[in-house]
């Protein structure tokens, strides 16, 4: 089990292998957790894509006005 959580979470797949799992159980069968590590492994073990969304810098003068009229 915790093999199978952390691969959900290393390889960022925890749809996929929810779905996977579950038509394994379905069937009556038991998950290989090398087979599914395998299955999952992600090439050259790539990052995953992270967005993130920069803030314009106006925003933080308008942070600092807030601030100042409240102290």
């Amino acid at each position: 089990m915790v093999g199978l959580l952390w691969l959900a979470h290393d390889q960022a797949c925890e749809a996929e292998l929810a779905a996977t799992l579950t038509g394994i159980l379905d069937g009556q069968g038991l998950p290989d957790l090398r087979d599914l590590q395998e299955r999952f492994q992600r090439p050259g073990k790539e990052p995953a894509d992270v967005v993130v969304d920069i803030p314009q810098p106006d925003t933080y003068d308008d942070l600092l006005t807030a601030r100042e009229m409240a102290a």
